[in-house]
């Protein structure tokens, strides 16, 4: 629940309401608590370096995964992805994208781009994604 932003609180409420009542539960909210703050712990600085060893992975395991990204220095300065959905929608919708940088809300201060179109039912598709650590590189 944590990647989804839900605290340890409400993941211990809601689990104790789909268990049925706490006398179900095999954990308690200073369990969540902990747990959370070992995740963290464990990950410390290798965020980054399991984030492109994750895209490497996909690279190999999924044939129509491609990413890029680029390390300087031990520090990863961009990255982007595409899946094979992504890919198709590109092919099928990409006369027109549009490019957004303008997401930059995340602790390692880095831009989250999106490349986006549009559908046949004017909905927005996804083309691909991407990280920047400056809006220039």
């Amino acid at each position: 629940m944590s990647l989804h932003k839900i605290g340890p609180r409400v993941a211990d409420r809601l689990k104790t309401g789909l268990c049925g009542g706490p006398h179900n539960m095999r954990g308690t909210k200073t369990d969540y608590m902990n747990f959370s703050h070992e995740i963290r712990k464990f990950i410390g600085d290798m965020d980054a370096k399991m984030f492109v060893e994750m895209l490497d992975q996909w690279s190999v395991n999924f044939p129509n995964f491609l990413s890029e990204y680029s390390v300087v220095d031990g520090e990863l300065r961009c990255a982007f992805w595409a899946d094979a959905v992504s890919k198709a929608n590109y092919k099928e919708f990409g006369d027109v994208m549009s490019f957004d940088a303008t997401y930059h809300t995340n602790k390692y201060d880095m831009i989250f781009v999106s490349f986006t179109g549009v559908d046949h039912h004017k909905r927005g598709v996804t083309f691909g994604a991407g990280l920047l650590s400056k809006e220039f590189i």
